[in-house]
């Protein structure tokens, strides 16, 4: 079926993407950290064929829900702000920073070339992320 992709979805630009999705009844799907929410209409089942009461991402493979699902636009809000925030973050930040910023959108939007039909992605520039 015809999905959208909210990646970082639980955090308030997700929700909110989220919220303006379902008011034009828009099937997608919201992925956290830990956990996921379906959207869905006409009573549809969990596009991860779990129950979404439980919310988990335990065994989630972005690429096998590409295979299953074909992903109308994506939303990739998934961003790692402290490095920006606090100049006496350490190495390990900036690795984090680094991962969650390129190597993760990166690596999504490889799948998403590989998988999907034509879509629209859409990235959260955040000033925090590319500040001066």
């Amino acid at each position: 079926m015809k999905v959208d992709l909210i990646y970082g979805g639980f955090g308030q630009d997700g929700i909110i993407t989220s919220q303006i999705l379902a008011a034009n009844r828009a099937p997608h799907i919201r992925i956290g950290r830990t956990h996921h929410r379906c959207h869905l209409v006409e009573n549809r089942q969990c596009l991860l064929g779990r129950n979404c009461s439980d919310f988990s991402l335990a065994g989630f493979s972005l690429s096998d829900f590409l295979d299953q699902n074909d992903v109308r636009d994506c939303y990739f809000y998934a961003a790692h702000h402290a490095s920006a925030e606090n100049r006496s973050a350490g190495v390990a930040d900036a690795i984090e920073s680094f991962r969650v910023n390129y190597h993760l959108f990166s690596k999504i939007l490889g799948l998403l070339a590989q998988k999907s039909s034509a879509r629209s992605v859409f990235y959260a520039s955040s000033s925090k992320i590319f500040e001066k």
